[in-house]
Parts: structure tokens; sequence; C-alpha cells
């Protein structure tokens, strides 16, 4: 990971301490659809943005070096935001597709997904 990896994660964590302390004052950060989307959500959606823009900047050596690139005709700041909010947005269209079909997972399968996501 090195630490660039460690500083990211880092970064991270803290943003992420920051909005859960302030999420009672600001339960959404935008909506999409009509959908609230709280803070940790955001900056969860946010981070693999930048995960992904880091991946696009290979040259790149610290945060900022990612920052100031450009990514596919873009500043890389604006290509994460608009990465952000293209993944929130599939993400709000499969939850509501899912509770318009009525659709569930099983015991088992949530069972494994919680494994998959504890290692």
């Amino acid at each position: 990971m090195g630490k660039f990896g460690a500083k990211l994660i880092a970064l991270g964590l803290a943003g992420a301490l920051l909005l859960t302390a302030c999420s009672q004052q600001y339960a959404k950060v935008l909506e999409i659809g009509g959908t609230p989307i709280p803070p940790g959500l955001y900056l969860g959606h946010q981070l693999t943005a930048f995960n992904q823009a880091q991946q696009k900047t290979p040259a790149a050596k610290t945060v900022a070096d990612v920052l100031k690139a450009d990514i596919d005709g873009k500043k890389a700041g604006e290509w994460i935001a608009g990465e952000t909010l293209k993944s929130l947005t599939h993400a709000v269209f499969a939850q509501r597709e899912f509770g318009e079909r009525s659709l569930s997972f099983t015991e088992e399968e949530t069972g494994k997904m919680k494994t998959a996501f504890d290692t």
C-alpha cells in the first residue's frame, strides 16, 4: 500500500469521523430522485471515485498530484465529483428497483455478504 495509500486511508477515516460527528446537523448532503444521501454514503462513493482517479494517474505520487491531473479531458476534482454522482445515482436506482420488485436476500445470502465485507 505504501505511504500514499496509508495517508489516503487516514484522510478518509478522518473525514468519515468528521462527517459522522456532523451527520446529525447535516442529515443529507444532497438528494437524488427524492432519496436523501447522507454524508457517510457520499464520502464512501467519493473515496471510491478518488481511488479510480488515482488508478488513472499512475505518475501521481501524492494526493495533490492526483488532484492536479487531467482525467478524460477534465480536471481531476471535476472528474471525481462526476463519478461520485454517477455512482450514487446508480446505487439509488438499484435500491429503488430492488424495493419496487419486492426483492430480498435470504439469510444465507445476507450471511455470505456479511462474511465477505468482514474479511
